[in-house]
């Protein structure tokens, strides 16, 4: 978690290397893991809530996106999907954070 580090330039690095790293690992996906593409079955997704600088962020791709790598077909897929779940229990998006589930 070097996002926590207090040294600006320390952070930056370990940043660009972790995403670096993690960009090569994934790079047959487009540099995040891709459960759809993946024909061996290996690629899991994400690991949701964990405190990540990029994942659920619009500065990369979107949060829809990460949304669907960690919940897959449970996301909005099905009579009783997670958007339709959270948009009946929490209309007016009261919780509601950078990785939460959206209304809509």
């Amino acid at each position: 978690q070097s996002r926590t580090t207090p040294y600006q330039e320390q952070s930056a690095a370990h940043l660009d290397w972790i995403r670096g790293m993690y960009g090569d690992v994934y790079s047959a996906y487009g540099g995040t893991p891709d459960p759809a593409q993946d024909p061996t079955g290996t690629v899991d997704g994400c690991y949701y809530n964990y405190p990540d600088i990029d994942l659920g962020s619009h500065r990369k791709g979107t949060a829809e996106k990460a949304l669907w790598l960690y919940f897959l077909g449970n996301l909005r897929q099905g009579r009783r999907n997670l958007v339709d779940v959270k948009a009946h229990w929490d209309p007016q998006n009261f919780f509601h954070n950078a990785q939460s589930i959206p209304v809509r």
